[in-house]
């Protein structure tokens, strides 16, 4: 049997402006950038690059490791979960590279930018401020490696890699970038292990000046291998429910109406979902909680610096796209 192919070979004769096109849609916007908030202890794990070492005892961001860049990477032991990346400045970097009508339109076109470095790898990437998400994700590599062996039968790790982020000392780049951040997803599966109301007041410290939309994300397809519900999409949790409307109780008119966000990611994409009841959330779940008090507390300190500019905690559903 025949295999489909994986290129156009009559790409290259389609009109200037179709060709131009098409390269445009592919790194259309809005989308997210995933980015590991990394912290390294010396005594768990193999020597590493000198680049690594002046990091140790110090938070840093990272690029996951993925197949697409898997030759670059430095010769850690990473979580497994982190085995392809979906990043879209990624995207956008490969297709500057293809060709020089590619990488004229494949630059970063964009009023309010943010950068994101990698220092450990001497590398950057710039990303739409105003319209895209960095999406952060908390680990350690010691923890990573017995993530297994630190996880309850229901998913839900026995310490937080949020508030082991937040004991460390921030890089004064990822400090810089987190700061300047308007939008911001973390993992749903991050927020399991409940956070002390001290520690999440002083994470609305780290991420409020500016900040527009916190997003929760869950991930469908992790969803197989898990207690809850089960093959659920985007379109069949778009009904706003009790709990929904609880989170966003203080702009909730301006929540009711609005159309979902959606995001854009390689070989996934990100849409907002209302029914949370569907999710499997109660009030007593730790990740309502936790979106009820970072809500709150953002609001808070928001209103004591005069720049009231945060429209809520948003959920996102990531499902894998499908040719």
């Amino acid at each position: 049997m025949a295999t489909a192919p994986t290129t156009f070979p009559q790409f290259s004769s389609l009109p200037t402006e179709l060709r131009r096109s098409i390269w445009e849609e592919a790194v259309a916007g809005p989308s997210m950038h995933v980015v590991d908030g990394l912290t390294l202890a010396a005594n768990h794990h193999p020597p590493r690059e000198a680049s690594w070492s002046k990091h140790e005892y110090i938070a840093f961001l990272d690029s996951v490791p993925s197949i697409q860049d898997e030759d670059s990477q430095p010769k850690m032991k990473w979580p497994r979960r982190c085995t392809r990346d979906p990043s879209m400045y990624l995207h956008r970097r490969f297709q500057r590279q293809a060709c020089h009508e590619a990488a004229s339109v494949s630059s970063l076109k964009a009023l309010n930018v943010n950068t994101v470095y990698f220092p450990g790898q001497a590398r950057k990437f710039d990303y739409d401020n105003d319209r895209d998400v960095l999406h952060l994700r908390f680990s350690s590599q010691y923890h990573a490696e017995y993530v297994e062996q630190t996880t309850s039968s229901h998913g839900s790790p026995h310490f937080s890699s949020i508030a082991e982020a937040l004991e460390a000392h921030w890089s004064t780049e990822m400090a810089l970038t987190v700061w300047q951040a308007r939008r911001i997803a973390i993992d749903v599966r991050e927020t399991l292990m409940p956070l002390s109301l001290v520690e999440i007041e002083y994470l609305a410290s780290c991420i409020q000046k500016g900040l527009e939309c916190i997003y929760l994300i869950d991930d469908a397809e992790e969803r197989g291998s898990k207690s809850g519900p089960e093959h659920l999409n985007a379109s069949s949790l778009q009904q706003r429910g009790r709990l929904y409307r609880l989170l966003h109780s203080r702009q909730l008119k301006k929540n009711v109406g609005r159309e979902p966000d959606v995001f854009q990611g390689v070989g996934k994409t990100y849409r907002e979902v209302f029914d949370l009841e569907k999710l499997g959330w109660t009030e007593a779940h730790p990740a309502f909680g936790f979106a009820c008090r970072l809500s709150a507390s953002i609001d808070a300190q928001q209103y004591d610096g005069g720049e009231e500019v945060f429209k809520g905690v948003r959920v996102l559903l990531a499902e894998e796209d499908y040719a």
